[in-house]
């Protein structure tokens, strides 16, 4: 069956991608031998326990027996368990014949008591129950197994040696238990002793059909079947050389499955025909490799993309002292191949080959039968290594619901074959993860040696909060699969102002100023404020308040306000207002004086301001009468006028002594009076200007007293 030699990964992709082969080379172990029941024929590849790996059956001629090696996990087989056939077993094979995810084993017996071919069932401990009775009778010289009259169950197809030189082909209707009941009437297929067929759909049909290859006739026949289980031969294909055991597979990636032919013997230098499927189905095309590629003495081709570039390689199995593979990278085209080595076994005279991954490391392994030798060799391909860089990746913070700019993980193929990669996102977060121009899978996904691809990754995380998942990148690689750790915090948006920010309080100096938030969305967690003068930082005016000074009188005063969350920051300023300055707080004080003082020095008076400010101060009092008719003795009368004045500046909350002198006019009018009623009006102006502060006192001044000295 197919898939006992396909990887799953190529079985995915390989009908995406079509790449022609890079030269890589295919390591392989050395060989590691089993013993085996004497003069084994055939080998079978399946999963007859349910431990890890696949498994593999021999069938022995002179033995009489089939002997089941079962994997350890890695690669390895211990001794073979035995099963008794009672007749010479030219051929084998495995399926799961009942459905329960064993592969189970149908054994040709051509000679013996009871020829025929014999169905055993596999047990989830590697053992094996025989169905009895026998269904299929008969001398079978070769078998196969695949779903042939199209109800799902694994049928068989026997070719049966029923008299001198004559040969026939049996299907047997499975019933889906390890039973089978004879199906449609047997189809002669040519006189031979030695025969070998494959089971396959070679017409697209959705049933399978037979291709028989006759050794002695030096021809191979396709048998179509009509979908119930009838076969009718097509012409046959005459071949160079007698023929050994065909398989099939899909060659040159046109989705229909071709046919690969060993010659043994063949004087034209044919080595390996290729029998390329043609859209009318039954139909093939003829192409045949020389056997300076192939090498001679082919008894046994295998199927499997072994250098994993999507194209099927051929492995011919030749019968020689010791026995040979010969490695054949296909390019796809079917026809196209290179020599890529010829492993060579310790044991002697090829019987037959299969293709398989044995250890489960992704690549294609390689078991044969030696008859001359009674073993069975295994060849593990070596496979490559792997690495990428870098090893983690963190995208920070990111606002749920958009993606990020795009991170980049190099794989490099460390190892001498190619390497199939295939990445995914793996982990509880693997949604908020994307892939972005991943070049290494699924489109591009063969990477030769030496080389390297790239796939990009983006963060998107669907809700706020820590995310973490990893990028894995399975393959062929012996150290496969590479992990990368992908981190990042899905983080709201940043806040959006809805209001800006308002300044309450009075903006006159020495008042203080607040700032509102203003409102915002998105949920800020917090709010920095800056006050501006001018549109320019006020130095370490930094909260929600501010006081204003002098300097800020007749400037335009701003706040700025900055709301943050998780996923950023946003600002706004609000309108600005105009400080004014306040109304000086002026406090004036006359102490007691005399009018001869105030007349003499001017009159002392003490002012002071809470704030700084600018002291103006007139004194008004009697002065002469303006000249005028007089009227009389008494007619004049004096008049009130300005007397003095004085001016300075008073710094804030200090206390200053000024005097007001007294100008010629003031002093004649008070010069011979007892008395003088004097009024003082003191105007304290702010430094800007504006505002003022009046205070007027009315001072009564008079002539002190002289005391007379006595002699």
């Amino acid at each position: 069956m197919r898939r006992l030699w396909v990887p799953l990964l190529l079985l995915v992709f390989a009908a995406l991608v079509a790449v022609p082969a890079r030269g890589a080379t295919v390591p392989f172990s050395a060989p590691t031998n089993y013993g085996t029941a004497s003069q084994p024929a055939a080998v079978a590849i399946g999963d007859f326990d349910s431990g890890a790996g696949l498994d593999f059956a021999t069938f022995a001629t002179a033995g009489q027996r089939f002997d089941s090696f079962l994997n350890n996990g890695h690669g390895g087989f211990g001794s073979g368990s035995p099963q008794d056939l009672g007749g010479a077993s030219p051929a084998g094979v495995a399926g799961d014949l009942n459905g329960d995810g064993l592969d189970d084993v149908v054994a040709a017996v051509g000679t013996g008591a009871s020829p025929g071919a014999k169905a055993f069932l596999a047990n989830p401990n590697g053992s094996f129950t025989g169905v009895s009775p026998q269904d299929i009778t008969g001398p079978v010289i070769a078998v196969g197994v695949g779903n042939v009259d199209g109800t799902g169950n694994l049928d068989a197809v026997t070719a049966t040696f029923t008299a001198p030189s004559t040969e026939q082909l049996n299907v047997w209707t499975g019933q889906g238990n390890g039973h089978f009941t004879a199906g449609p009437a047997a189809v002669p297929a040519g006189t031979a002793a030695t025969a070998a067929l494959a089971v396959d759909d070679f017409n697209n049909d959705g049933v399978d059909d037979v291709a028989l290859a006759n050794f002695d006739a030096n021809q191979i026949v396709v048998f179509l079947n009509n979908g119930s289980g009838a076969l009718t031969a097509q012409p046959a294909i005459t071949l160079g050389g007698q023929p050994g055991k065909p398989a099939a597979g899909d060659l040159n990636n046109d989705g229909r499955q071709d046919i690969a032919v060993p010659i043994f013997n063949s004087p034209a230098d044919e080595g390996v025909d290729v029998l390329l499927a043609g859209t009318t189905g039954g139909t093939f095309t003829q192409h045949k490799l020389a056997t300076s590629l192939t090498g001679d003495k082919g008894v046994a081709v295998a199927i499997g993309d072994l250098d994993d570039n999507g194209n099927l390689d051929l492995v011919n199995g030749r019968k020689l002292s010791p026995s040979t593979l010969n490695v054949l990278l296909g390019d796809g085209s079917g026809t196209g191949y290179s020599l890529d080595g010829t492993p060579t076994s310790t044991g002697n005279d090829l019987t037959d080959v299969q293709a398989g991954d044995l250890d489960e490391d992704g690549n294609v392994d390689l078991v044969e039968t030696n008859q001359s030798t009674n073993n069975a060799s295994v060849f593990l391909a070596t496979p490559p290594t792997a690495s990428v860089n870098p090893t983690s990746l963190n995208f920070g913070n990111q606002r749920s619901g958009t993606q990020s700019g795009t991170q980049t993980v190099t794989l490099t193929n460390n190892g001498p074959q190619t390497i199939g990669p295939l990445a995914t996102i793996t982990g509880s977060n693997r949604e908020d993860f994307v892939r972005i121009n991943d070049h290494c899978s699924p489109s591009s996904i063969f990477v030769p040696p030496g080389a390297t691809c790239a796939i990009g990754v983006a963060f998107r995380p669907r809700s706020n909060g820590a995310k973490t998942a990893t990028l894995e990148i399975s393959s062929n690689a012996a150290n496969s699969p590479q992990r990368v750790a992908l981190s990042g915090t899905g983080v709201p948006a940043s806040p959006v102002s809805q209001t800006a920010p308002s300044i309450g309080g009075s903006a006159v100096v020495g008042s203080t100023l607040s700032c509102s938030n203003g409102r915002w969305s998105n949920n800020p967690t917090s709010f920095v404020h800056q006050w501006l003068r001018n549109g320019a930082p006020i130095p370490g005016a930094t909260t929600a308040s501010y006081l204003v000074g002098e300097e800020d009188v007749g400037q335009q005063i701003t706040c700025r306000v900055t709301a943050s969350n998780a996923g950023g920051s946003a600002s706004r300023t609000s309108n600005a207002v105009v400080p004014t300055a306040a109304a000086p707080r002026l406090i004036v004080a006359v102490p007691k004086q005399s009018l001869q003082s105030v007349v003499r020095k001017g009159l002392k008076f003490r002012s002071a301001c809470a704030n700084p400010c600018v002291i103006t101060a007139r004194l008004t009092g009697p002065v002469p009468p303006r000249k005028k008719k007089r009227r009389g003795r008494f007619a004049s009368a004096a008049r009130r006028a300005t007397v003095g004045r004085v001016t300075a500046t008073l710094a804030g909350a200090t206390v200053r002594t000024l005097r007001v002198k007294v100008n010629r006019a003031g002093r004649a009018g008070v010069r011979h009076r007892r008395a003088a009623l004097l009024r003082l009006r003191v105007v304290a102006t702010d430094p800007s200007g504006t505002p003022s502060t009046t205070r007027t006192i009315s001072v009564v001044v008079k002539r002190a007293k002289r005391h007379k000295t006595r002699r």
